[in-house]
């Protein structure tokens, strides 16, 4: 005689619920855990798109500066134009550019929907590589120029080897 196996699917189905909720739980005992770590978290101390611009204001009178008129005569820099930062691409390649105004002939800053790429990085897999890609650039560049075009003048101070600053003496710009 064959045996019989009588199953209690009420009894399961109480199981599987009871599972259920306890993995529910526990799910939101790590979300709320997370959320609560992500707020302790201070802010992002460095702004990556306000650091570009800041270097390429910085860089735009060295650069500007390098123009040369039709008697081979370097021309001043002009006036420090507006700067955007554009993010470019296709497909799955992205570019961070800064893009800049338009001069008119008597070389003022003017008012026209016409830009002018100033700086570019080279292609990367997302926006956000393609603006640190840029941040290094300008960096990279502003430390070559330093040694030309930045000028510390009076007393150099250390502050606790984490840097230092100059005081202005006599005579100094």
């Amino acid at each position: 005689m064959a045996s019989q196996v009588i199953i209690n699917f009420k009894s399961i189905g109480e199981q599987i619920g009871t599972a259920i909720r306890g993995s529910i739980e526990d799910v939101n005992k790590e979300l709320v855990a997370l959320t609560a770590n992500q707020m302790k978290q201070e802010p992002q101390a460095l702004d990556v798109r306000a650091q570009i611009l800041d270097n390429a204001r910085a860089l735009w009178p060295i650069i500007d500066g390098k123009r040369m008129n039709y008697f081979g005569q370097f021309m001043p820099p002009r006036v420090t134009p507006a700067m955007h930062i554009i993010a470019v691409g296709t497909g799955t390649i992205s570019r961070a550019v800064v893009v800049r105004g338009e001069y008119n002939t008597n070389d003022q800053p003017i008012c026209s929907p016409r830009l002018f790429v100033f700086l570019q990085s080279e292609g990367t897999d997302s926006v956000e590589n393609a603006q640190r890609k840029l941040l290094k650039m300008t960096m990279l560049m502003l430390h070559g120029f330093m040694s030309t075009n930045v000028y510390i003048t009076g007393t150099k101070v250390e502050v606790n080897g984490h840097g230092h600053y100059s005081v202005p003496t006599m005579g100094s710009q």
